[in-house]
């Protein structure tokens, strides 16, 4: 495609995501916008910073562009595969028994319709919980049915293979952990036993300067589910 039929896809649209087709059939999406010096495109690996469009991202060879439409997302069925995922997780990493034994019931011991019920109840929360409990319960089959929901720690990149096979070890030695560091946010995890020695594990990107952010609990060393943002 020529710069300027790019640039006129992008001008056109109000959205930031497109599918570029190449030659040989192959899709890709990414994002894009317009700014005063021309057309910008994300970073590779990036979600927040982008630069230029130039000659490397090679889009002399794409031969068509269109905006990103999202397709409707059978949101039970979603879920039921996160939750078979989460459990294996948790089944590898030793955290969070109850968390395991509660997916175990909910897949192996309802059956579909018992299964959306419980998906429907915590997508409408406040109404259907009260309770510490429940409301821990709700998040867990919220975030499983929600867009968001994995996280990959964002670990500093100079000593991610040293804390991670850390975090690993504590895991699987059922040891007490706690590891702070700042990289956008402030990143904090923590593993700690539990009632009746049950591990425990968390994950929390704060904004500098006030206890506001993103929670979640650790599902092993490398993966969280998303429960809160506050």
């Amino acid at each position: 495609m020529e710069y300027k039929e790019i640039s006129k896809v992008v001008t056109e649209n109000v959205v930031k995501t497109f599918v570029a087709t190449f030659s040989d059939g192959t899709k890709k999406k990414v994002r894009m916008w317009y700014e005063g010096r021309g057309v910008c495109i994300v970073n590779r690996k990036s979600r927040r910073y982008g630069h230029l469009l130039n000659a490397t991202d090679e889009y002399d060879k794409w031969v068509n562009l269109v905006p990103f439409v999202k397709q409707d997302v059978d949101v039970y069925k979603r879920a039921v595969k996160r939750a078979k995922k989460v459990e294996k997780m948790l089944e590898e990493s030793g955290l969070w028994a109850n968390i395991k034994n509660m997916l175990h019931t909910f897949l192996y011991e309802r059956n579909e319709e018992e299964q959306k019920a419980i998906i429907n109840v915590a997508l409408d929360y406040p109404k259907n919980f009260n309770g510490k409990d429940a409301i821990f319960t709700r998040w867990i089959f919220e975030s499983l049915a929600r867009d968001r929901c994995f996280k990959t720690i964002n670990w500093l990149s100079y000593d991610k293979e040293e804390y991670e096979k850390l975090l690993e070890e504590r895991i699987k030695a059922k040891e007490d952990f706690m590891y702070f560091w700042h990289k956008v946010y402030d990143n904090r995890i923590s593993i700690e036993k539990g009632e009746n020695g049950m591990l425990l594990g968390y994950y929390s990107e704060e904004y500098t300067g006030c206890l506001n952010g993103y929670y979640s609990i650790l599902l092993d060393a490398k993966h969280a589910l998303f429960c809160e943002k506050d």
